[in-house]
């Protein structure tokens, strides 16, 4: 068994031990929720008594009152809201503390994944999942709450999802979830000085690596996923001939766009930000990316862009036309040819016809007309 495979149990083993005695675990954060992670009694008093109920799992419950224990062999209780009112609830192997929420959606495995059962614990099933499409029916959050701060807490998190198979409901842990990417469009080269592992997703599984050789690439979205503290990977998709591939950034992969028009700059990177003038076309160094925004320097300063959208703002293929072009009282007018910046609403016009001064189609077919208005150049879209 290889170090790494070791160390990969041994930190799964930990794991599960912690999640087994969240609630036992004496806490330095105040409980507000618990998730009844299987059927557990609930008592009118914690002086324990016959139960009053069943609350049943897994759900998440509101915590009003925690009563710890005092001494070595006493056991914690926790008094929640219920159906029937307040109720008590003893420190167990049927609750945890954490979040869980009911789910109903498709999740992508893109490895083969362990199934876990929960009996005294998480327990894990001689099963494993190829990739496939499974139904989620609830995602359940836990947290070390011996965590001193909010970003030790992001670090200790773990989640698991609870999903339909065909041996009955399961779980699994902390799945890559590709319907979660949602990648910002940008429009820039990255240049790779040496070959480069590449992968189907943006995330680093070596049964699925590729290898890109040495040279430069056009970069069409880029991802960052951020879902704990202090994570800054950020992934870069590319098109190839084998079909979309990620790339995982790191500084020594130089960035550069290459601008054919004009393009509009900002003083930060979001979209009520100051606008300070527009870019010359050329080829500039990119030293930083906020989503869809790339940042430049220049010699007035550094200044952000969006390298995907410039070539819409001001396309460099615009066609000089002089067409007329016919205005309505339900024309709306734009500051450029995107549907996202309206320069003047229905009814601004009058009805009435108005010579064009350029013509752009766009890649998915749209037809532009270009014409100076009543303070200055605007777009319309005629169907």
């Amino acid at each position: 068994m290889s170090v790494k495979r070791k160390r990969r149990i041994i930190g799964l083993g930990m794991f599960l031990i912690s999640l087994s005695f969240a609630v036992q675990a004496h806490a330095n954060l105040p409980v507000s929720r618990l998730v009844i992670l299987k059927d557990s009694p609930m008592y009118n008093s914690s002086l324990s008594g016959e139960p009053a109920g069943i609350v049943s799992g897994p759900q998440q419950v509101n915590v009003k009152e925690t009563l710890p224990k005092t001494d070595e062999g006493d056991i914690e209780w926790f008094l929640v809201e219920t159906w029937l009112g307040d109720k008590w609830i003893p420190a167990s192997d049927k609750v945890a503390t954490g979040n869980f929420e009911t789910l109903d959606r498709d999740i992508t495995l893109v490895q083969d994944t362990r199934l876990y059962d929960l009996q005294q614990s998480f327990e894990p099933t001689e099963r494993m999942l190829p990739p496939q499409k499974v139904r989620v029916l609830g995602r359940f959050t836990t947290f070390n709450y011996k965590a001193h701060n909010v970003t030790s807490v992001g670090l200790s998190q773990h989640t698991w999802y609870r999903i339909e198979t065909s041996y009955g409901s399961k779980w699994i842990a902390e799945p890559f979830i590709p319907e979660n990417v949602k990648a910002a469009s940008v429009s820039f080269d990255a240049v790779l000085a040496e070959p480069a592992a590449v992968f189907p997703y943006p995330t680093q599984l070596k049964e699925q690596q590729e290898t890109l050789p040495a040279g430069t690439v056009h970069v069409n979205g880029l991802w960052g996923p951020g879902n704990r503290p202090l994570d800054q990977s950020v992934w870069l998709n590319i098109s190839l001939p084998q079909g979309d591939r990620w790339l995982l950034w790191n500084r020594d992969i130089p960035l550069k766009a290459t601008l054919l028009t004009e393009t509009r700059l900002f003083t930060e990177p979001y979209d009520k930000a100051a606008e300070i003038g527009w870019l010359p076309p050329g080829t500039y160094d990119i030293t930083g990316n906020s989503g869809e925004w790339s940042c430049i320097e220049t010699d007035t300063g550094r200044v952000w862009l969006r390298t995907a959208r410039a070539p819409l703002e001001k396309p460099h293929d615009v066609q000089t036309v002089t067409d007329l072009i016919e205005l309505t009282d339900q024309t709306v007018t734009y500051r450029f040819p995107i549907k996202d910046e309206v320069k003047h609403p229905a009814g601004y016009y009058a009805p009435q016809k108005v010579t064009s001064s350029g013509k752009w189609i766009s890649g998915t077919g749209e037809v532009w007309y270009r014409f100076d208005g009543a303070d200055g150049e605007e777009w319309v879209q005629i169907s």
